[in-house]
């Protein structure tokens, strides 16, 4: 890991002075557990970023995003998560990380997971998006499969099809230069934050080593390496994660609810006060304290975690700040209600002249997953089908809306 070459400042020490970390220590994995580890968290990623380190934090609930404003560049997860879905990069590998991810965060059984990841992998041979609705469309092609298995993972995968893939394409790579801290706690529920996250995740584990940030942080990560008496799928995310040629630091202040390989598998380990004194009762620590062990060279030490202001100010979303262009939803709907063979690059081609091409690939992908739009696989093509767009109920109600706020509905009147 080629991290910072500076020790950070991460507390003060029980005997006094003050707690120097060097990140190297890092290496191998960590793990914060317990009470108060986000605040730990949060104190890390401050020593690391005053030690020159590149990080990148994964934050599901957003404390860090506030405790850290002003200190690191925080982004809204929709600014980067059409490009973690877009397999473009090491694709083949992206996809099984892809794959892991949906599975990790659905608990999907071996079979599922097996026909997920065979979509997912064709899919990557033409580096596709894969998004839920995509993946529901292209999964029916997929053969050497039960129907039942397909019928059960297409309902499954139904329930992330609002996951708001808009953003830029590139972002990820933006993002990790400079270190940021990506806010997932705006998903429309809990289930579309953690697996937006853990995409994003999977994006990161597949770029180029030099295009990965030096230090991954995962704050609560019990929402994503849940810890399972019997676990039904593989772990590539995991041992990804856990392999990878930068540190993993996993947050979790309900530690035993986070998966115990990942525990088992962090040199490092952070233990609250409250944690470490129920399993070590004749080692006591103070109630404001946190005890490191490093189980390379077996050495422990406990400190009281530095304290910082943060500075407040809003998220830096790009060119995804949550507001919906009317005049672009406007022309995607319409020329997609107006024309039967619109698909989604002749789409872009067309309305290119007008808006940005990138915004017009965001906005289709965004009235795809909000379910607007539907893909429908065509058997024209030379090489492999093509995918027709349709407007859909939700999506012609959604014109009549916009037809409603002043302006021009003569194309809300469908084919």
């Amino acid at each position: 890991m080629n991290t910072a070459k500076t020790v950070g400042w991460l507390g003060y020490r029980d005997t006094g002075g003050r707690f120097e970390l060097d990140p190297k220590s890092l290496a191998r994995g960590t793990a914060i557990l317990g009470r108060g580890a986000k605040d730990l968290a949060a104190s890390l990623v401050y020593c690391l970023n005053e030690a020159s380190a590149r990080v990148t934090v994964v934050d599901l609930d957003g404390y860090l995003s506030k405790s850290l404003s002003g200190h690191v560049s925080p982004y809204d997860a929709s600014y980067i998560l059409h490009d973690s879905l877009l397999l473009d990069e090491n694709a083949q590998f992206h996809a099984l990380l892809v794959a892991s991810a949906y599975s990790t965060v659905m608990d999907l059984p071996l079979e599922q997971e097996a026909l997920l990841n065979a979509t997912v992998q064709a899919m990557a041979l033409g580096q596709g998006e894969a998004s839920p609705t995509a993946i529901v469309s292209d999964m029916g092609a997929v053969e050497g499969f039960k129907g039942p298995d397909k019928m059960e993972l297409a309902g499954r995968m139904g329930t992330l099809r609002l996951i708001d893939s808009a953003g830029e394409v590139g972002a990820v790579k933006r993002v990790i230069q400079g270190g940021c801290i990506v806010d997932f706690s705006k998903a429309r529920n809990i289930e579309l934050a953690e697996a937006s996250a853990a995409l994003f995740m999977a994006k990161v584990l597949a770029l180029d080593g030099g295009e990965q940030p030096e230090v991954l942080v995962i704050s609560e990560a019990q929402r994503i390496f849940r810890s399972y008496k019997i676990p039904r799928h593989k772990s590539t995310l995991r041992s990804a994660a856990l392999s990878s040629p930068f540190s993993a630091v996993f947050s979790s202040s309900m530690g035993h609810a986070l998966d115990r390989n990942v525990v088992d598998a962090c040199a490092t380990r952070f233990y609250s006060s409250e944690f470490w004194n129920a399993a070590n009762p004749e080692v006591r620590v103070l109630p404001n304290m946190f005890v490191m062990q490093n189980h390379i060279d077996g050495s422990t030490a406990s400190f009281v975690p530095r304290e910082f202001e943060p500075i407040r100010r809003e998220p830096e979303e790009g060119s995804a700040s949550g507001e919906v262009d009317s005049d672009l939803a406007r022309a995607v709907l319409g020329m997609v209600n107006g024309y039967a063979s619109s698909t989604r690059t002749s789409v872009v081609g067309f309305l290119s002249a007008e808006f940005p091409a990138e915004a017009v690939q965001s906005e289709v992908d965004r009235l795809l997953a909000d379910g607007s739009l539907v893909a429908f696989k065509t058997a024209q093509g030379t090489d492999s089908p093509v995918a027709v767009l349709r407007v859909t109920e939700i999506g012609k109600l959604y014109m009549k809306e916009l037809a409603e706020n002043g302006e021009d509905s003569d194309t809300v009147q469908g084919n």
